[in-house]
Formats: C-alpha cells, sequence, structure tokens
C-alpha cells in the first residue's frame, strides 16, 4: 500500500472564500508553466485550468493551441467545505488517483485547507514514483501558489476597503 499525500495550510481568509479560490479561480493561481500538459508537451504554458463548479463536473487544461484535456472529474462539491475529485492528469481514466480538500473555517478570516492526494494503487508498480513526484509538486502548486492566493485574496480585499 502506497501512503497517501496530506498537505495542510492555514490561509487568512474565511472558507467560502478559500473555496472559491480554489474552485472558481484556479486559473489565477495555478502554476500553468511548470505544472500543466501544454509546457511539458508543447513548451508554452497552458491558457487554464477550469473546474466544473457541480458533481460530475470536469477538471480541464485549455493548452496553448486551445485543445481541452481533460485532469479529472468532481465527485463531491460542497462550497466552502469539501472539493473532491478524480485525477488522472496524463494517465488513462481507469488508472485514476483521488483528490479530496478541505476547508474548515477557525477564525473570521482563517481557514484550514487540507489537501490528500490518494488511491496510487491505481498505477499499479508506478504508484509510490508518481506519489512522490506529486508530493514534491503539491508543495509549489497548493501550499505556495494556492496560498499566496488566498494571502493575495486578503490582502487586495482590504485595500478595497481603504479606498
Amino acid at each position: 500500500m502506497v501512503d497517501l499525500i496530506k498537505k495542510l495550510i492555514v490561509v487568512p481568509c474565511d472558507a467560502q472564500t478559500a473555496f472559491h479560490i480554489f474552485a472558481a479561480r484556479t486559473t489565477d493561481w495555478w502554476p500553468l508553466d511548470q505544472h500543466s500538459l501544454s509546457a511539458g508537451r508543447l513548451g508554452k504554458p497552458a491558457k487554464s485550468v477550469t473546474i466544473e463548479q457541480r458533481v460530475g463536473g470536469r477538471i480541464v487544461e485549455t493548452t496553448a493551441n486551445g485543445e481541452e484535456l481533460h485532469w479529472g472529474s468532481i465527485k463531491t462539491y460542497e462550497p466552502g467545505r469539501v472539493l473532491c475529485f478524480s485525477w488522472h492528469v496524463a494517465e488513462p481514466v481507469e488508472n485514476q488517483t483521488e483528490v479530496e480538500v478541505r476547508f474548515d473555517q477557525l477564525a473570521p478570516a482563517k481557514t484550514q485547507v487540507t489537501l490528500e492526494h490518494r488511491n496510487w494503487e491505481a498505477l499499479g508498480d508506478r504508484g509510490g514514483e508518481a506519489r512522490d513526484h506529486y508530493n514534491n509538486g503539491w508543495v509549489r502548486v497548493f501550499e505556495v501558489c494556492f496560498g499566496d492566493a488566498c494571502e493575495t485574496q486578503t490582502v487586495d480585499a482590504k485595500d478595497e476597503s481603504r479606498a
């Protein structure tokens, strides 16, 4: 059995805002220049990554050439609480892993966001290696880029309230 990946950050905004940034503004924070199929295949950043906000919705990368690539599908969609999805970037759908992101409000402007990436067995013998790769990737994508987006959102909101 391959251990799941678990990443936890605390962001300076409420759970609804953190969820919105993660699910509705993904293109704004996802590092498309490094963590996209376009970057690897075409040497160009993807145009966008979109999460269709409903159970059964897709997670789609739009490449630099306008092609849509299916990364996964939404299993649980509870705004402000939990987002769970299959994940099969560059893999056949039958080799999907699963990512769950939980949003637990700690204070009016403080939310703990926990990401779990699991089901590495779906990748067979490559599960351990893929897990190690993603364990490093989620540091940049989730902890740094998503965390920074939540921080920036808070700064922007404070600036707007002063105007």
